[in-house]
């Protein structure tokens, strides 16, 4: 996360006395890279750090509360949709909702509203791919690819142009959600075929 590797200049490099000043954007840094630590990938510096921000007078829930429990009745609204709307390929392993523009506009919704829109799909017992594309303006879809860690899917999203990690990856593509869709789609079946 961007906030731990600023939290080690500040500390390790440039020796800052780190009050609560600082503290608490490098802990909202962190809470959202991790998305509220669901998303560590093994890595215990990140754990270390955030103790320390802690005693240094972070208050926590005040974070969690403003950053993951306050959320607009349009985020809510989006949300069912595409609770409604999922698709499932290979007997359940790979989900996938497409979000055409139409919907975007009729809900009002920023991009920061369907940010967990993909992790609340991977969460379902089954899946062990995630996918949401959505065409946040016309002829303009992001694609936000999740792995529960059995299958890689960051050269998927490299060799849309993309890219990421392992188990979290992006794009973007040119056309629509259903154009883009029949573009990724084959591409992660062969992730699943091996």
């Amino acid at each position: 996360a961007a906030g731990c590797l600023v939290y080690k200049l500040l500390r390790d490099d440039l020796r800052w006395n780190i009050d609560k000043e600082i503290a608490e954007p490098l802990y909202i840094s962190i809470s959202y890279d991790t998305n509220s630590f669901k998303y560590l990938r093994n890595d215990p510096d990140a754990l270390d750090i955030c103790a320390d921000l802690i005693r240094r007078g972070v208050d926590t829930t005040w974070v969690y509360r403003n950053l993951f429990a306050s959320n607009p009745l349009r985020k809510a609204r989006v949300l069912g949709w595409v609770l409604s709307n999922m698709q499932f390929h290979e007997h359940g392993k790979i989900a996938v909702v497409s979000i055409p523009y139409s919907v975007i506009a009729e809900h009002d919704v920023e991009r920061d509203d369907l940010r967990e829109a993909v992790t609340n799909i991977l969460e379902i017992d089954g899946v062990e791919i995630a996918t949401v594309l959505k065409e946040m303006s016309p002829g303009d879809v992001k694609i936000s690819l999740r792995s529960k860690g059995n299958f890689t899917i960051n050269q998927v999203a490299e060799a849309m142009g993309g890219g990421g990690h392992t188990l979290a990856a992006g794009c973007e593509f040119q056309g629509n959600t259903e154009e883009a869709w029949k573009d990724l789609g084959p591409r992660l079946l062969q992730v699943l075929a091996g």
